[in-house]
């Protein structure tokens, strides 16, 4: 399974660029819920419970700010390096699961959150503008996706299950 690291740390990444509380809240529900195999590793915090809901309580505040008319943009200097810094966690925690290089794991979701970050930005105002909406409602729709995107990266590191005997 391990083929799925860096596709996963690629995902979590641009989950992170989009928002960038939501992959640590991914990654810190899949420890305990879905099999992530994160003890016996530097990330083995994320396997806590209050770190869990301290993820999950910011994830879910940075969805009702990003909505609000006064937070600045995720293209600043601040906003960007929080999300490189939890695109490159995502990226190194997936990876370190799967006995792969922990440094190519954290750059892999770095350059994916920042680059998710512009992309889904840009790409927002023009959805906005394109179909005639708030940029609240494209935001609904941003929020949905990363969340997805994480979900999805997290089931692709899952075993697969094996098949009954045919008998």
């Amino acid at each position: 399974m391990s083929e799925t690291a860096y596709p996963a740390a690629l995902t979590l990444g641009a989950v992170s660029g989009m928002r960038s509380m939501m992959a640590p809240a991914v990654i810190s529900w899949a420890a305990r819920k879905a099999g992530l195999d994160l003890e016996s590793t530097p990330f083995s915090a994320f396997n806590n419970g209050g770190v869990r809901k301290a993820t999950m309580v910011a994830a879910i505040g940075e969805m009702v700010a990003d909505k609000l008319p006064f937070i600045p943009a995720r293209t600043g200097a601040v906003p960007m390096l929080t999300r490189a810094i939890s695109g490159g966690a995502a990226g190194a925690a997936v990876c370190k699961t799967r006995n792969r290089s922990v440094v190519a794991g954290a750059l892999v979701g770095a350059a994916a959150a920042v680059g998710a970050a512009y992309g889904a930005y840009y790409l927002r105002k023009q959805a906005a503008r394109r179909f005639d909406v708030s940029d609240r409602t494209i935001a609904v729709i941003e929020d949905g996706i990363a969340l997805a995107a994480g979900l999805i990266a997290i089931a692709s590191l899952r075993p697969p299950k094996p098949e009954a005997d045919k008998a």
